[in-house]
């Protein structure tokens, strides 16, 4: 289960996970992606993705935008968890209602600004035009150089290494 906050990213990323698997030779999963955008913010709402996501796949992985560092990091954060996380920043110790989280195979891709400069400036190596609008996010994704991407961002190699199953 991919989750992403934004309902123009579903697109994106299923494209982006398709040209994964037909230029780089990656047999990536075929999983759900759902958007997040109307459950509310989504770093108070990791932990009900997390919950959810969990029920019927086998992982669970969230990419939202940091925007610059404006976003506060989702939960506290545990430095002795043993779980692997893509966001190599915070490593997260979760509950709901007091029942801690199960959090073996829970990824998150946090950009450090946006999918837009992360990825797409990065892999189109020029900056989006003034007049661009987010309904555009999905056009993008045939644009992008993902050879270079995969080599040059880490999270762009994380989010391979995760849909590699």
């Amino acid at each position: 289960m991919i989750y992403i906050e934004d309902r123009y990213g579903v697109k994106f990323i299923d494209r982006i996970r398709e040209r994964i698997r037909e230029n780089l030779g990656v047999n990536t999963c075929k999983c759900d992606i759902k958007a997040t955008k109307g459950i509310g913010n989504i770093t108070s709402k990791i932990g009900g993705l997390i919950s959810s996501g969990k029920n019927g796949h086998e992982c669970v992985i969230i990419i939202f935008d940091n925007d610059g560092g404006k976003k506060r990091n989702p939960n506290p954060y545990s430095k002795n968890s043993k779980e692997k996380y893509v966001d190599n920043k915070n490593i997260v110790d979760l509950k709901i209602n007091e029942e801690k989280i199960d959090m073996v195979n829970v990824y998150l891709i946090v950009f450090e600004n946006a999918i837009e400069k992360d990825w797409i400036e990065k892999g189109i190596n020029q900056e989006l035009p003034k007049d661009y609008k987010k309904y555009n996010l999905p056009k993008y994704a045939n644009k992008i150089d993902i050879k270079f991407l995969k080599e040059k961002d880490e999270n762009f190699k994380n989010f391979i290494t995760i849909i590699d199953p």
